[in-house]
């Protein structure tokens, strides 16, 4: 069931739960960005994607265009290029810069690069159709995605003003990079293996020195990265076990993949030595979870939290009353 439809079926709100701050997320149909306990709405039909690293600049979209939202200025319309969409992703540490992606005028998507002073760049593909942004290096240097090539193959890729999109390959199919580390040396994402026609895919870390590499599942066939440490050494997701369950993961050099529990979750960032996760668990006496091991959990089917801030203070996310 598409991820917006079920935003209907409680008409209680879903709660985010911080392992000090105690309830910090309690959501109405709007971006929110939280601080301690206190809840800021940034308006109706909104979704809220990214977030500054001290959480004060926030991105995402707000009737049909990115945006870029701070405490002083409100929410500036960021336009698009050409077409009638634009949506926000990530943003830079200091939140001066913005990557997300929009439609151009003949209808293909393309990701782009915003900054005051340039507006939004059009980053290009990597020779076919379409693109898009999922994430930012700290400086703003660094922009990773997706984008098609000439094949019609769907790649990850990283962007630097001085070489372009430069496609990261695959370890059998179509790749996606969703995080990048803070210099931007290092990104995570997921890719088909080949295994099984191409059905099932892996997570993967890329560096430039060891390339695309696959880190494996928790025992079954599919595994997703969504997260990176500002460091790198750190990489989160999902991924199934020999169960049959998919279960949120931490991945670290040393230890390998380790399992965080929680049936049917996915870790989504890392902040503050919190890993933001969700939940996909329908039931109505569960309306969050917290594994008491620094794992935040938010019940998907009423809200949804897409980022952190560094110190795991701040969360910005969208959510559904009735």
């Amino acid at each position: 069931m598409p991820a917006d439809e079920t935003l209907r079926y409680h008409h209680r709100p879903c709660f985010l739960r911080h392992p000090l701050a105690g309830l910090v997320l309690g959501l109405l149909t709007s971006a929110t960005t939280l601080a301690g306990s206190e809840l800021i709405d940034l308006g109706d039909h909104n979704t809220a994607d990214g977030l500054s690293e001290d959480g004060s600049v926030v991105t995402g979209r707000a009737n049909g265009h990115a945006f870029r939202w701070t405490q002083e200025g409100g929410m500036v319309d960021l336009g698009t290029l050409g077409g009638d969409t634009s949506v926000g992703k990530a943003l830079s540490a200091d939140g001066s810069v913005v990557a997300g992606y929009s439609y151009i005028a003949d209808g293909d998507k393309h990701a782009f690069r915003w900054t005051r002073s340039d507006g939004m760049v059009d980053l290009g593909t990597l020779g076919g159709d379409r693109s898009s942004a999922s994430a930012v290096s700290a400086d703003g240097n660094v922009v990773v995605g997706s984008a098609s090539t000439s094949g019609g193959r769907t790649r990850a890729f990283r962007w630097t003003r001085s070489d372009g999109m430069v496609d990261l390959g695959s370890l059998g199919g179509r790749s996606d990079a969703k995080a990048v580390s803070a210099d931007g040396s290092v990104v995570v994402g997921q890719t088909y293996t080949g295994e099984h026609k191409g059905i099932f895919f892996h997570a993967f870390r890329w560096t430039r020195s060891d390339g695309m590499v696959d880190l494996g599942t928790l025992g079954g066939d599919r595994s997703s990265a969504s997260a990176v440490s500002a460091d790198g050494n750190v990489v989160v997701g999902s991924a199934s076990t020999s169960e049959g369950g998919t279960h949120a993961f931490r991945w670290t050099q040393e230890g390998g993949m380790v399992d965080l529990g929680l049936i049917h979750s996915s870790a989504n960032r890392v902040g503050g030595g919190v890993v933001l996760g969700e939940n996909d668990n329908n039931n109505d006496d569960d309306d969050s979870g917290q594994d008491g091991g620094g794992l935040i959990i938010v019940n998907r089917p009423v809200s949804r939290a897409n980022a952190i801030s560094a110190d795991g203070n701040v969360v910005v996310g969208a959510s559904s009353d009735d």
